[in-house]
């Protein structure tokens, strides 16, 4: 009984450690194989890797040529605008000279004949003002006249009236004396008759119709001298009346050149202050003209200044789109070139690991076929083995040998060596030694952000080792 427990135990002891080892061994084994498909992922993941980088190269490359045609494209239109604007300046300055030209022509033509239109009014109101001068000197001598004419009509007026008077008064008194001789006479005829009526009856009555023949032809004489007073006094009074109306007509006419006279000092105080006036314009006329000519030769100056200015400018930008594209022409050498250097390193060093790779297999075929047992689960040669390809020779895997069939060591070397020679060879390159921009001007995608955008190198300096 004892026995059997013993070896009961013995059994169960030896199946234990046999069932632990193959539970450490399935363990080994599950995690080799999560390691081995791990690595697996990582190789795809490398792989898609280093197809995104071709991409990438091939579309910066791409990219680097559709800019220099863009480049060429745009210099092209920059020459084809530089001139245009040239010829478009100077046709802008032809014209800008013609339309001056005519404008100063213009402004001639009216500067003459508002000259000449001033001449003839300055001589209009010198004729006016000559005029106006006689005309008062005309007006003194009127006036002195009639003051003259004014002073004899009052002395002819006192001279007739006192002689209108005088005679009146003598027309009186000899008419009241007649009438006092005529009614003594009569008295004395009628005393007389009465006492001599008797005894000279013929003689009385002869000398009474005597007397009375006398007396009537001295009354007649009277009448007659009292009708040419009479008839005197009228031509008098018409003459005073004649006088009165010249008066009145001198003093009409005088009155009439006062208004004339101050109508005409009002029209020359008028006309002298349009004379003024018209100086005064043509003086700013003239300094408008002047202003206007020198903002216009200012104007054309400035605009001169500018055209130049401006195909300086694109003279200038010409030159540095130029140097831009000659800098983009190297850049695009430079990175085919690079792309070059990389495949052959990548090829020489696929080719190297291969061959280490295969002589590595070999010395482990030959160890384990001295040694005769299993291969290591650790050993690269296991790694080989689990990962789907027992038994292979080492000629079919040094020919066949995939980037799958590396170890995670070689893998990593070879990445490393990779990277270490992309990055020695982007330092050493034209990128870190290109000059900074000089202008700003826009582009559709600069390349510097299209290298960033694609993980290449850009001023910031290489890719960083993943």
């Amino acid at each position: 009984m004892v026995g059997k427990e013993g070896g009961k135990d013995e059994v169960s002891s030896t199946a234990y450690i046999i069932l632990a080892e193959n539970q450490r061994k399935k363990k080994a084994l599950q995690e080799t194989k999560t390691k081995c498909e791990e690595l697996l992922a990582e190789n795809r993941l490398l792989l898609e890797e280093r197809e995104a980088n071709h991409q990438e190269t091939y579309e910066v490359t791409e990219f680097l040529r559709k800019e220099i045609l863009r480049k060429n494209e745009k210099i092209a239109s920059l020459e084809a605008l530089l001139e245009q604007r040239e010829i478009q300046v100077e046709s802008e300055k032809a014209q800008f000279i013609k339309h001056a030209e005519t404008k100063v022509n213009e402004l001639k033509t009216q500067w003459g004949a508002r000259e000449t239109e001033l001449v003839s009014q300055v001589e209009y109101l010198q004729k006016e003002l000559n005029s106006l001068k006689e005309f008062k000197e005309r007006q003194m001598e009127i006036e002195a006249e009639m003051e003259r004419l004014r002073e004899d009509n009052e002395e002819l007026r006192q001279a007739q009236e006192a002689k209108a008077a005088e005679l009146e008064r003598k027309f009186i008194e000899q008419n009241t004396k007649l009438k006092k001789e005529y009614e003594q006479k009569l008295e004395e005829l009628k005393k007389s008759s009465e006492e001599d009526i008797d005894e000279r009856l013929d003689a009385s009555v002869k000398r009474i119709l005597q007397q009375n023949r006398r007396m009537a032809e001295e009354l007649r004489l009277h009448v007659q001298e009292t009708d040419e007073l009479q008839r005197e006094k009228r031509l008098l009074e018409d003459e005073k009346k004649r006088l009165m109306r010249e008066v009145e007509i001198k003093r009409e006419m005088e009155e009439q050149y006062a208004k004339r006279g101050s109508k005409q000092s009002r029209e020359i105080r008028e006309n002298a202050q349009k004379v003024a006036s018209l100086e005064k314009s043509l003086g700013q006329m003239m300094k408008d003209f002047e202003g206007e000519r020198s903002a216009l030769k200012t104007q054309s100056k400035e605009e001169l200044d500018a055209a130049k200015v401006e195909q300086n400018g694109l003279r200038r930008l010409l030159k540095l789109k130029t140097r831009e594209l000659n800098n983009i022409r190297r850049l695009a050498q430079e990175v085919v070139r690079q792309r070059s250097d990389v495949e052959s390193f990548l090829i020489d060093s696929l080719s190297y690991v291969r061959e280490q790779v295969a002589d590595e297999r070999k010395t482990n075929l030959v160890q384990e076929r001295s040694s005769g047992g299993l291969p290591n689960i650790n050993s690269p040669s296991g790694q080989g083995s689990s990962s789907g390809r027992p038994g292979a020779s080492g000629g079919s895997a040094a020919s066949k040998l995939d980037i799958r069939d590396l170890t995670w060591e070689d893998r990593e070397k070879v990445m490393r060596l990779l990277f270490s020679k992309i990055n020695n060879s982007s330092q050493q390159s034209y990128f870190g030694q290109l000059p900074p921009h000089s202008f700003d001007m826009p582009y559709d995608m600069p390349y510097a952000q299209a290298l960033e955008d694609s993980g290449h190198q850009s001023e910031a300096g290489p890719a960083q080792v993943v």
